[in-house]
């Protein structure tokens, strides 16, 4: 699991098949060192036969920064602590009788260590961008002080405090990683020293730090950031010369934004690096699939349909030119439905599914890349079902089909799941028209549900209980028949623990507070009330990102308030991204 000790830490690449012994190894061996160099042990080893020195802890240090291990960044800051201490008791280790003395290297790789620590396996957390400057500014001291010589902070290790902020979830990460960015550049301007001289990593750390931080401004600040380094290298700093990864992690940052000009800023960015190969034939900035990938994503985010088809075309344009890199792919095409599935413009629904249909054209030509996937599908049933046009249900159920009629005739990568079913049933909730239309909404959902019962695409989750109820809310007429459906509906949800927040908050919106008793075996209820303390058998198979909280009263849909649980649920959900609708729930 180590790397070779260069000042980039670049890791040597280890198979899946010997990582589980390499980290087994690397264990094995800093326990060891720990314990060979423990003030009890050197205390009494008269006649040390082992080895070590500064490069023995450094490749451990490495190791552990490089590892993914939970307690990775630990051990890399124990191996550090232990180097310290011997360095301050100048005690003697080791056969050659060494004095281990920390350096540049040992500190930055501890500082790498806290750029790429992972918690729950996410990389960052709370804290670390903290320890990185702080151990930066440690190294100053002990440097300009002459405790210890060797600890100048250099180029890596001000880019490896950069990506340790980059990567944490602090607010004002991203302002930390800029003054630290600044601070590099007034020491190389007052040093000229190559150690310190910014290079493109440098400044992508900072301005991707900016990309993935969501404040407000971040996507200004990491364009300012392109800017200066753009400015860097004109003014000559081939070492920051920016490329392709910089311009699209900017893209990114404007993409992500909310801004009301964000896909405009991005496909600026995007203009930028088009005119940049052009006049300079600089493959370095050349733009590639996934550049325009991200304005597409950018305008489908706003609903900007019409600008999405449209870079989507000039992608088409320039691949046919013979530009390799940009030929559009399935995420292209998908980007482009999901706008169609966000916008109000009238038509956008049609215009989802002629784009489908191209799709499906292109592939039956030959072109793998934009083979429709059920996402595809799903989303152009989703356009219908937030459009206000008559029949969508009818609609929504036949792409349904017809996307089941091709797995069916050996397609597997069109194999229908959950999500796509409650889609379709979505499309039956919001059906609007005669007394017919309800009917035939009421009977596709129907169908939908059955058929997900009796395949093997999945089983009905809070979501499918949650969309049908609403077809039933919605379709049924009140009376003796809609409350029969509801509730066998709820009792089967009940059995299948998947009530849910949005089944909880549908019941209570479409019931009397009679049936709601009943159902929810109360008593006695509040108008417009939702009562938690369910038995945790009717929810525990229920995956979501937020539910009703006992302490926490909230606003629900249609008015329903949320009132205090007796007994709190005891599982976490995580949020299951399946029916449009579900955010709402």
């Amino acid at each position: 699991g180590t790397s070779t000790d260069s000042d980039d830490s670049s890791t040597i690449p280890i198979k899946k098949t010997r990582w589980k012994k390499a980290q087994k190894d690397l264990r094995k061996k800093t326990e060891r060192i720990l314990r060979l160099t423990s003030p009890d042990y050197l205390a009494n080893d008269i006649n040390p036969s082992y080895s070590v020195n500064r490069q023995t802890f450094n490749n451990l240090i490495d190791g552990w920064s490089f590892s993914n291990e939970p307690d990775g960044v630990t051990m890399a800051e124990n191996l550090l602590a232990r180097m310290e201490e011997l360095h301050e008791t100048k005690a003697v280790v080791g056969i050659h009788g060494d004095v281990i003395t920390p350096d540049v290297r040992s500190y930055t790789k501890v500082i790498g260590a806290y750029a790429r620590g992972k918690v729950n396996g996410v990389t960052g957390a709370t804290g670390y961008g903290h320890k990185a400057e702080s151990l930066l500014h440690k190294m100053t001291e002990l440097h300009a002080s002459g405790v210890n010589t060797a600890a100048k902070p250099n180029l890596y290790t001000y880019t490896g405090a950069i990506e340790s902020w980059a990567s944490s979830f602090e607010e004002g990460s991203a302002h930390r990683a800029e003054e630290l960015w600044k601070d590099l550049e007034r020491k190389y301007e007052e040093e000229q020293t190559v150690d310190l001289k910014p290079n493109v990593r440098a400044y992508n750390a900072v301005i991707n730090a900016w990309a993935k931080s969501g404040e407000a401004g971040s996507a200004q600040r990491a364009e300012y950031c392109l800017l200066k380094m753009q400015e860097s290298y004109r003014n000559g700093n081939v070492d920051a010369k920016p490329n392709r990864i910089n311009f699209n992690t900017v893209i990114n940052a404007w993409a992500n934004s909310r801004e009301p000009d964000g896909p405009e800023r991005s496909e600026a960015i995007l203009a930028q690096m088009e005119d940049l190969y052009r006049t300079e034939r600089d493959e370095d900035v050349k733009p590639n699939v996934q550049s325009y990938n991200s304005v597409v994503d950018a305008y489908a985010k706003s609903g900007k349909a019409d600008a999405a088809q449209t870079v989507l075309e000039h992608m088409n344009e320039l691949h046919t030119a013979g530009n390799g890199d940009v030929k559009p792919n399935a995420r292209s095409f998908n980007s482009v439905l999901n706008a169609y599935a966000r916008s109000k413009e009238d038509g956008s629904p049609q215009k989802a599914q002629e784009l489908l249909q191209e799709m499906e054209r292109l592939y039956q030509a030959g072109n793998v890349d934009v083979q429709p996937d059920v996402h595809s599908f799903c989303t152009v049933i989703n356009a219908y079902a937030k459009s206000p046009l008559l029949g969508k249900a009818e609609t929504a159920n036949e792409i349904f089909h017809h996307m089941l009629s091709q797995y069916n005739a050996g397609n597997k990568h069109l194999k229908p799941n959950v999500i796509i079913i409650n889609s379709v049933m979505n499309a039956c909730a919001y059906s609007i028209g005669d007394e017919m239309h309800r009917s035939r909404a009421m009977k596709i959902a129907s169908e939908m549900f059955k058929e997900l019962e009796r395949s093997n695409y999945g089983s009905p989750d809070q979501v499918t209980y949650g969309t049908f109820l609403k077809v039933c809310a919605h379709q049924v007429p009140v009376g003796d028949a809609r409350d029969a459906i509801t509730e066998v509906v709820f009792k089967k949800a009940c059995k299948d623990g998947q009530v849910g927040d949005m089944v909880m908050r549908q019941l209570r919106s479409m019931t009397t507070d009679r049936l709601y008793m009943k159902l929810v075996k109360k008593k006695k209820v509040e108008s417009k009330k939702i009562y938690v303390d369910l038995p945790e058998h009717w929810y525990v198979n229920v995956r979501e990102r937020r539910r009703l909280h006992p302490q926490t009263p909230k606003k629900a849909v249609d008015g329903v308030d949320v009132v205090e649980s007796v007994k709190p649920p005891k599982r976490n959900y995580s949020f299951y991204k399946g029916n449009p609708d579900a955010k709402r729930s």
